[in-house]
């Protein structure tokens, strides 16, 4: 049985260092590739100038901007290429204010996918909501931010902000704590350091506290907080530092 346990151990060690090394950050212009397979069925790539490795990003929440930099956090993984990149998943781009040239390439011959609607997209209004039922416990929701960014991402947090509103209405929350985090303590990219300031924790906690509010959640019951450099999310393996961009809603019955 020990030697079984151990086994399992060194396994999951294994797989853990395995995702860390296949983890990159780099800073890079991105080039947008057209695509034959209809709208919206583009791909978008970044090319890491350290290694002259071009990498398929088109999986990331937010998508790049042309014509500015982007950082770009994620992890390698063996999924087909259909663009002409290595697919990285997870991954998080996050668009920086420096510009850089606008490129669009053709197709070229590459697949590239159709679009398709995200998992985590709410259903229209109309349709009715399955409440949660009792017992209630206190349950936290966690919604992750772009660098420098208290933009709440479209087709990417909706979901967890109604998961957390349902539960506050449902369980008739006496508290809903909204707590903003920022990396102030920041992360090295392509030669550069990437820290957030205080402030944005707390932009971050007053955005998704309004969007508490007119999602239904009581306002007397919503509590805001902030702090920087905050311990990263262990779910989130291995893209630590961007889980430290975040904000935690902690519904308490």
């Amino acid at each position: 049985m020990r030697n079984t346990l151990f086994i399992i151990a060194a396994l999951l060690a294994a797989d853990a260092a395995s995702a860390q090394a296949d983890f990159r950050r780099f800073v890079t212009c991105p080039v947008y590739r057209d695509t034959d397979a209809g709208r919206k069925s583009g791909c978008w790539l970044g090319t890491q100038i350290e290694t002259s490795q071009r990498f398929d990003v088109s999986n990331s929440p937010d998508k790049p901007l042309a014509g500015r930099l982007m950082l770009v956090e994620g992890v390698l993984s063996n999924e087909r290429d259909i663009c002409g990149g290595i697919v990285m998943q997870p991954v998080r781009i996050s668009v920086l204010q420096e510009p850089c040239p606008e490129v669009i390439i053709p197709a070229e011959g590459w697949p590239s996918k159709p679009s398709v609607t995200p998992p985590n997209v709410i259903a229209p209004l109309a349709v009715p909501r399955k409440m949660p039922q009792p017992p209630f416990e206190e349950k936290q929701f966690h919604l992750i931010f772009d660098y420098d960014s208290d933009f709440l991402v479209y087709q990417s947090v909706e979901l967890t902000i109604e998961n957390a509103t349902l539960l506050a209405q449902a369980s008739k929350a006496r508290r809903v704590l909204v707590t903003g985090y920022a990396d102030t303590r920041g992360v090295e990219a392509s030669g550069r350091l990437y820290k957030e300031t205080l402030a944005l924790a707390k932009a971050r906690a007053e955005m998704t506290a309004e969007a508490l509010r007119r999602m239904g959640v009581p306002a007397h019951t919503l509590q805001v907080k902030w702090q920087g450099d905050p311990a990263p999310l262990a779910s989130e393996a291995p893209m630590h530092e961007p889980s430290k961009r975040r904000v935690t809603v902690t519904v308490q019955p």
